[in-house]
């Protein structure tokens, strides 16, 4: 072996020790970052609407729905009405 092999040898020896020190010195210090597909959750509860600003909209913890309320009125309210209506619609 001459000198010029010795000296990618000892290269490739020191960078792949620094790759695996550095590997086990991440998984050591036990901190994780969060992946870029964690979502943030976000409640169920009215919200204010995307295209018309005068209403807010249901959103269900997932996906907003269909539901819509004015601003100003009492949407818990119209919630529960909209429930009983439908509740009552099924039972029929």
């Amino acid at each position: 072996m001459d000198t010029f092999q010795i000296v990618v040898i000892v290269l490739v020896a020191g960078a792949s020790f620094a790759v695996v020190a550095g590997f086990v010195a991440m998984l050591a210090s036990g901190r994780r970052t969060p992946s870029r597909t964690a979502k943030s959750r976000i409640a169920a509860g009215w919200y204010p609407d995307a295209q018309d600003e005068t209403l807010l909209r249901y959103f269900d913890g997932r996906v907003p729905t269909s539901e819509t309320s004015r601003r100003g009125s009492n949407p818990e309210m119209s919630r529960r009405e909209s429930t009983r209506e439908t509740s009552r619609r099924e039972l029929t």
